[in-house]
């Protein structure tokens, strides 16, 4: 990725290219970086994921490192997170609601999964049909 250019996944979501850069992924502006499983969205098949989350989006990647994110996630977007055991059946698992999708996320150790809901309470914006980040099975 060049300064200046973007991947075709934050093309998708509209992150205009003069704002990223490779730098710009990491370092001071993220909140939470570290490795998650990440449920596909077609295949509804599990993918380790280095995810990074910043104050405006949650980046998706294959390897720590890597320039071009798998996901992008517009944290403006989130409506809200929530506690996924439950519904998947799965333990340590939460669920991001932004646009009318979910995505699933399952951390390895209970611990990770309280960091990064946490973590999200501090960025996800409030307001108008959005609500708090939820501990509990979001029912």
């Amino acid at each position: 990725l060049m300064a200046g250019s973007i991947g075709p996944v934050a093309e998708e979501v509209g992150i205009e290219a003069r704002s990223l850069t490779k730098q710009s992924w990491r370092g001071r502006d993220s909140i939470l970086e570290g490795w998650a499983w990440k449920r596909s969205r077609h295949l509804k098949s599990w993918r380790r994921r280095w995810l990074i989350l910043r104050r405006d989006m949650l980046l998706s990647f294959k390897a720590v490192g890597d320039v071009d994110a798998t996901e992008i996630i517009p944290v403006g977007g989130v409506s809200h997170v929530f506690s996924a055991d439950e519904h998947l059946g799965l333990p340590r698992a939460f669920c991001i609601s932004s646009q009318g999708r979910n995505y699933y996320i399952a951390c390895d150790f209970e611990a990770d999964k309280q960091d990064w809901m946490c973590a999200f309470a501090q960025v996800v914006p409030c307001g108008p049909g959005k609500t708090a980040v939820l501990h509990s099975s979001g029912k």
